[in-house]
Order: structure tokens, then sequence, then C-alpha cells
């Protein structure tokens, strides 16, 4: 086959492939592309169609307002009778309450709302829900309906709002199965319709706003008047955006889940109930017609061919507007405009010929990237040299001449207009090239220049290329080369990066060395060194005295001094008020003369021209003949025996502690395993029996994290607690233990409760109080039987959010205990301000009870506080009966401890909860 012919078969290729796609889009190869294409311009139409709704369908929304007028959620089931109480004033058509009665709730409040229904006739819907066993099973799918106390005195409905794939709500079912049976939609039920089943599309022509909404707030204080709601159907949902009640659908952006159903009850009381036709045979006979059009019309312009594919295009659109407007079907419009597009590339390939347009544009390409060469070079802002064999200069820039040539430097030798270190590069290249002549050679060459006081720097980049002569004998010179040199001024960049060297090295504040580059260089250090971490004792109350810009002033002098130390290798700053050293350890005594060098630059107070400051200083040293630990452990050495110093008062210098480093390196061990032992399920809860002091009978129990370490075993609590809340990882223990504990409660007889340790940290999270709420609706357990128990320290650190935070806790039905009462803050001038229901007397105070006066005085007081602010009064540690008969006597209510039970298991737990006559007898026993 020729070269011709094999060209002009390549040319068809691109024809062909074109075809076949345009015929593959009838088939839905491009259903991803055109559905999104269809979802735009379905929601256009509805957009340029809006419609009033047909006021047959009345909103009463449970706003804000009513939210804060019944002030909790979920509101008693009495709310929801008193409105059907006001409803039956009038003579509504149907009433749906758009609320999840799945649950029961107290007995009284289900009773009021199971008399309303009855007394409502069964003209009341209420919803039923097809969802998800558990999160992580999609396949088993479990229905959800009203109580039966609710169910047998209304009518089901199905309620379910289903996104599609494009993440929007915009069609709805007229029916679905349940228990074997067709059970309507909320939609189709409001309607009364009776038409054949499926899935329609929701018209969101209608305007959400048309439809008649009141407050329930309004209906309950009598602003609605019943002449509004006779023969009206009568919706009632959640609307304020607190209630999470919202969903996203086209056009209007996000609505409430009840305006969702009215809209769909509006689509089939207005007759919109649109289907979409099957288009398959017209999209394949389109695509077959604009196949022929584009390889018939190869004379026609483009201009009439793009001005045809428009007019089809707005003519397809017309019809579809038509028929949706009509309320009798809807058409899927992106196919045709994908086969229409595609059509025009097959137009336009045909129009052209690519190969000759590509060859002519490839010519004018090499003329313009010529001239543009020229001009590039000549107005680089580089400098940009271009010489020959002889090493004369063919292009220069106008740069060029600014940097070092006052005259022309085009047709001037290269060593006359550059300086001597950067030609001589130039020469020892030239050198380099002609020993291997014919491979081009690159080099990068950094140099400066001194121009009087500035310094300045360049870098340049050097090439030489073989320029091929050919010779009248017909062999190839390879000695003949063109050199470039571009020169860029680096000086701006140099000094800006030896500045962030220096920020990056230096203490912003003092000058001095910052940690990491302490600690680099002392990894550099080859002879033995003592490291000194200096500190200065009630440093924070002394800046609080004097305000940040005096504090600032106090540690530059500081830094000071401690630079001009005599014998100091390194001096950098190590905290925000604390600094570090290093000196060397060759001559015996250096610690002891580092300490008095120390101790004499800071004997003097400090003067900030006000008046004289005093300085106490505290030391840790650590001593090292190698520097076989990580420097960066040494400083954290010398911190440690810094902290030792301030504890210690009789101390004002420590030496690191071995001990200390091998509980540091356990803390670091365990904090590091933590989060890997959380997913492996290494942490578990157990279980303390919190019992009657009266009956004896078992109330609930204490939740308390345990830790089976893979390779360590069980660990203690008090040891990975602390690391825990250092590390801020006790959110997620803490998460754990609370919707563990919530689960497994929920199993537990309904009289039994559970108690959750809460710590500062996560008091602190604006996040726990809707953590606590998620706990309790996946777990199903009910709120009164949750207790949250809080140590001191988050009511005398924490802010008016803190107990704001714990207030709305409260709120919830949850009680809030204060745990270990007597060995924090404990203060009568706060405790009044606490929102708490409970009150636990520390287990260090009921261990002395029978053999401490002072104990028992302090239990009394504490029992008297607790009965004057009507808190309920738990004590830990009970190991004796004696113990359980003086606090029962005092009037403890509530007591835990190994008396009644060692943690346990959940099981085990349920199975303590016996009579509380037989466990008087197994006590006794």
């Amino acid at each position: 086959m020729t070269t011709g012919r094999l060209r002009s078969v390549l040319s068809y290729i691109p024809r062909i492939g074109l075809i076949m796609l345009m015929l593959l889009i009838p088939v839905g190869a491009f259903r991803p592309v055109t559905g999104l294409v269809d979802q735009l311009l379905s929601d256009l139409r509805f957009s340029l169609l809006q419609r009033n709704a047909s006021q047959q369908v009345v909103f009463l929304a449970i706003d804000k307002e009513s939210l804060d007028k019944v002030g909790v959620w979920p509101w008693p089931r009495s709310v929801y009778a008193d409105i059907l109480t006001v409803l039956s004033q009038s003579d509504p058509k149907d009433i749906f309450f758009d609320i999840d009665f799945s649950t029961p709730s107290a007995p009284q409040e289900d009773g009021k709302l199971a008399e309303a229904l009855e007394n409502a006739g069964g003209g009341v819907i209420l919803p039923i829900f097809k969802q998800h066993a558990k999160a992580a099973e999609t396949s088993t799918v479990e229905l959800t309906r009203p109580i039966d106390q609710f169910g047998k005195v209304a009518w089901p409905a199905f309620a379910n709002v289903e996104l599609d794939d494009a993440g929007l709500v915009s069609h709805f079912s007229t029916s679905d199965q349940a228990d074997g049976l067709r059970v309507q939609s909320v939609a189709a039920a409001l309607a009364s319709y009776s038409g054949r089943d499926g899935v329609f599309p929701i018209d969101f022509s209608i305007r959400p706003s048309t439809v008649p909404t009141y407050s329930v707030s309004d209906l309950l204080s009598g602003k609605v008047p019943p002449s509004r709601l006779d023969g009206k159907t009568v919706v009632i949902g959640a609307y304020a955006t607190e209630l999470k009640d919202i969903y996203p659908v086209p056009v209007h952006g996000a609505l409430a889940g009840p305006l969702i159903h009215i809209l769909a009850t509006e689509t089939i009381l207005q007759n919109r109930l649109l289907t979409a036709p099957d288009q398959h045979g017209a999209e394949l006979f389109l695509a077959a017609m604009v196949v022929v059009l584009a390889l018939a019309a190869r004379r026609a312009s483009v201009l009439v061919a793009l001005a045809a594919a428009g007019l089809a295009v707005l003519g397809v659109e017309a019809a579809a507007f038509w028929v949706q407007q009509s309320g009798r079907m809807y058409l899927e419009t992106g196919q045709i405009w994908m086969i229409v597009l595609i059509g025009l590339c097959l137009f336009i390939g045909e129009k052209f010929d690519f190969n000759r347009f590509l060859l002519r544009r490839a010519f004018a390409d090499r003329r313009l990237a010529r001239t543009v060469l020229q001009q590039i070079i000549a107005e680089s802002s580089d400098a940009v040299i271009v010489f020959d064999d002889q090493l004369n200069i063919i292009e220069a820039s106008q740069s060029t001449e600014l940097h070092w040539q006052r005259g022309n430097a085009k047709g001037s030798r290269l060593g006359d207009c550059i300086p001597s270190d950067l030609f001589e590069a130039v020469k020892r290249m030239v050198t380099a090239y002609g020993l291997d002549q014919g491979k081009s050679l690159t080099q990068t060459v950094h140099f400066s220049t001194e121009a009087g006081d500035e310094t300045r720097y360049f870098e340049a980049a050097l090439t030489l290329s073989p320029r091929i002569l050919h010779l009248e004998s017909g062999r190839t010179d390879h000695s003949s080369f063109v050199g470039s040199l571009i020169v860029r001024d680096q000086t701006a960049q140099r000094l800006h990066e030896l500045e962030l060297l220096r920020l990056s090295q230096t203490d912003e504040l003092t000058g001095l060395l910052n940690r990491r580059e302490f600690a680099s260089r002392l990894g550099n250090q080859d002879t033995p060194v003592i490291v000194a971490a200096i500190g200065f004792h009630r440093f924070e109350v002394v800046a609080k005295v004097l305000g940040s810009a005096l504090s600032d002033q106090l540690l530059q002098a500081l830094a000071a001094r401690l630079a001009s130390l005599p014998k100091i290798h390194l001096v950098g700053r190590l905290g925000p008020n604390s600094f570090v050293v290093s000196a060397s350890l060759n001559e015996e005594g250096a610690a002891t003369r580092l300490i008095d060098a120390i101790a004499e630059t800071f004997a003097q107070p400090v003067d900030l021209g006000s008046s004289p400051i005093p300085v106490d200083v505290r030391i840790g040293l650590f001593r090292t003949q190698t520097l076989a630990e990580h420097p960066s452990l040494i400083l954290d050495y010398c911190a440690a025996a810094l902290e030792s110093a301030y504890k210690i008062g009789s101390h004002w210098w420590r030496a690191f502690d071995p001990e200390l480093a091998r509980r540091q390196e356990r803390a670091r061990k365990l904090e590091n395993d933590m989060r890997e032992g959380l997913r492996r399920g290494e942490f578990h809860l157990l279980y303390q029996p919190q019992v009657d002091l009266k009956t004896g009978a078992v109330r609930g129990a204490e939740a308390l994290l345990r830790w089976d370490h893979c390779d360590a075993g069980p660990v203690s609590p008090a040891e990975f607690v602390p690391v825990a809340e250092a590390s801020g990882f006790i959110r997620e223990l803490g998460r754990f233990a609370l919707f563990e504990a919530c689960r497994q409660a929920s199993k537990w007889p309904d009289h039994m409760t559970v108690a959750v340790n809460v710590s500062g940290i996560q008091i602190q999270d604006a996040g726990l109080l809707e953590e606590v709420q998620l706990a309790l609706l996946e777990s199903g357990l009910a709120p009164k039987r949750l207790h949250l128990e809080i140590t001191e320290s988050a009511f005398v650190e924490g802010s008016r959010a803190v107990l704001d935070l714990i207030g709305n806790i409260r709120a919830m039905g949850i009680s809030v205990a204060l745990d270990d009462f007597g060995t924090g803050y404990s203060s009568l001038s706060y405790m009044t301000a606490m929102p708490l229901d409970k009150l636990k007397i520390d287990q260090s105070f009921v261990k002395r009870l029978s053999t401490d006066p002072a104990s028992l005085v302090i239990i009394q007081s504490v029992l008297s506080m607790a009965h004057g602010l009507n808190l309920r009064a738990i004590a830990e540690g009970i190991e004796t009966r004696e113990e359980w008969d003086i606090l029962k006597a005092l009037g403890c209510q509530e007591g835990q401890g190994y008396l009644f039970g060692r943690p346990m298991r959940s099981e085990d737990l349920v199975a303590l909860a016996i009579p509380s006559d037989q466990l008087h007898q197994r006590l006794a026993g």
C-alpha cells in the first residue's frame, strides 16, 4: 500500500469514531453526562413554569418560635394532643403528622395523644418509614411505624424521602410494600389518589411560598381562625433549621421535609403526574439523520451548520417545554444535545482537511517562533547572550548592557562584556568541548560582583551546542559550536534566603537559637557536654503584672545576660519563659562552675527603667559523656529536670533523674499505642453497681474504662487517662465510653441507670452535646437513664459557655453529677451556680469514716449541703457493712464500692440486679 493510500485510509478513522460515538448515544453510553444536562434543563423548565399551590393543603410549621414556646425538644406527646384538640374546632379534611412516633415516651403523655387520635375519628395519618437496620448493613431494611397505641387509631402512610443520583429529592412514590400489603405514600393518601402505582417527578414549578403556612405556636395561642382550616388537608411537621429535617431539592435549593410531601400532594391534586416516553427509537433515528446530513452537506458553511444545529436544539427544547407545561410528560433532551454536538464535530471534520491545515500551521509557527525568539532575547529581563566559537557575541538582550556594558554588546568580544569569573567558566567549558566535540555541554555557575558597599548575586546557565557544517568534501565538522548564557540577578532572592535561614534558626524575640536549631547544633558536638535548662520561678505572675511589652523586654534582658556567660558553647530559648545553654564537660567541676556562673549572672535584679525586678532562677541539668541520646531527648530531659526544680522548694536546681525518663518513655509508648488499641478493640467497659443505701437495690452502675494492651497486658486507668488527657486523645476515648455505655445500658432493665465519666477536656468541646444526643439516638436509651459525672475543675476553669452546655444537657433529662467531691477546689462560692443533680463523695473520706471523726464531720457537712441544694448524694468506696450503716443513717441516698460489687461485665451486672431482700441476705452472709 502506497503512502498516499495509507494516509487516505487513516483520515477516515476520526470520522468512523465520531459516527460510532453518535450511534452509541441512544443506548445510554453517555448517560452520566447527559443525565446532568437533563437535570439542569428540567430545573430550568420548572423555574419558567411557576404556578401557585391549590390552597387545599395547609402547613402547620414547627418553627423556632414554636420550639421556644414549648421549651424542650422532643415535645411531650401532650403538645400534639393539644394540636389535635384545637384542630377539632374546625373541620379539616385530613391531618398528617410528619413526626416519628415509633418509640414510646412517658405513659401519661402517650395516653393523652392516643385519646386525641381516637377522638379525631380516624382522620389522622401517621408516618411509617423503611430504613436500614444498621449503618454498616445496607441489605437489611426494617419498617419503622408508630407504636401500637397510636397505630390502632390512625392511618399509616409511607413518608420516606429518597435522594436521586444527583443527591436531590426530585421524585416520589405513590405506594410501597409493608407486611405484604401495598400502603400508600403520604402524597397519595393526602390527595386521595387511586390511579396506577409508580414513581413520578415532583412538580417543582409549584411555588412553596404559595402554600398556606401557619406556626404551631399561633395555632395553639388561637391566632389562626378555625375557618382557614375548614375542609383543608393539614400537614404538621418540622420547619426550624435546628431540627435538621431539610433536604436538597431542584429549583428551590432546600426545603423542609413536610413541604416536600406537600409539593408531591399538590403534584397529584393539580394533575401534574409527568411520565417519560421511550426515546431510544427516536434518538437512534435522529443520530442516523445527523450522520447523513453531516457527510452530505460538505459545501455548506460552518455558520449555516451552527445555525441549523441551534434551531434544532431550540425546537426540541420548545417541544419539551410545551409537553411539560401540559402536564402530560417530560422529555430528556440531553441525549439529543449530545447527538447534535458530535454531528457538528463530524461536519467540521469533513469540512476541513486537517493534514494540509496542520502543515500550513507548522510553517507559520516556525516563522513565528524565530521572530518571537529574537524578541524574547532582546526584551528578556535576564541577561541573555548568544556567542559563537570565536567568543564573539551574536545576540544580546538589553538587560546585558544594563548589567555590565555601557555600549552595544552585540558584535563585541564576550570577555569584554561579562565579569571575569564568568568568563573563566566559559573558557573552561570551551576547553572541555574541544576534548569531546559534538556533544552539548551545560553548566550552572554562581558568582557575585561588588558595587561599592553592595554585593550582587547572580546565577548563569551556560550551554555549548554543536553547530554542524557540511563541507565540500562531504565531511562534517563538529568543532564549531554556538554558546548561550542566561544570567539572572538573584540578589533579592539570596538576601531573602539568608533572612529566612536566620529566622528559622533563631528566636524572633530574643535573637537566641530556637529549640530546633539548638538541638541540631548540639548533635554536632563531638565532646562531652553539660546542658542546662534555665527557668524563672513565678515568671507568669511577674509577666501579668508587667504586661506583655515589659515582659518581652524582661525576656530580652535575661537572654542578653545568658549570652554573656563565659565558656558557653550554645545559648537558646527552650520555651516561653525558659532558656537552655551547653558547656564543655571536659574539666572536673564544670557543672558546679556553670551553676555558680548562672547564679552570679542573675544575682542582681533586672533594671527596665522603672523599678528593679528580682529574678528567682531555677536550673535543670543533664550531663553526657557522649551524645548517644538524641539531642531533642536531651532537651526533654533538661526540661523534666527543670520541672522538678520548680516543684521541689528546697532545691533551686536539679539534675536529670533516669527514672523520670523511663516513665516519660512509657507514657510516650502508651500515647502511640492508644489509637491503634482503640481501633483493635483493646478498650472495653466494666460496670460497678450503684445501690440504694436504704433498700440495697441496684439502681444502676458507673461505666469504668479498661485497657487490655496487646503486649503489656492490663494498663491502669490511673496511668493511661492522664496520658490521654495530655495528648487530647481523651476526646476519642470519652466518645467511645459514652456510645458503648449507652448501647449496653439500653439492654438493661428499665429502672437501671448508667453513669459515664466526662473529662474536663470533653466539657470544653462544644460538640459534646451533639455526641450525647447521637449516642442516645443510636442506642435508644432514654435520657433519664443516662448520668454524666464531671469533676470540679470543669466548673472552676469553665466559662459561661461550659455552664450553658451542662444546662442544655440537663434540659434533655440527663442527670449531671459532681465527681470526687472534696478532693478538688470544693468552694461554696460556686456550688450554688452549678447546674447539678448529684454529688459524689470521694472514697478517701469514706475509707476513714469509722476511724476518723474529722471524716465523719466532713461527710455530715457535705450531706447537709447536698440536701440543702436539693442534690442526691452518692458515696464511693464502701467496703464494709459498718460504712454502709453509717452513711445510711446520715441520709446518704446511694452508694457504690466493693461491698456491693467489683467492676464487672454488663451481663454480670444485670444478673446482680436481684430483689433487695436477697441482696441484704447475700451481703449479711
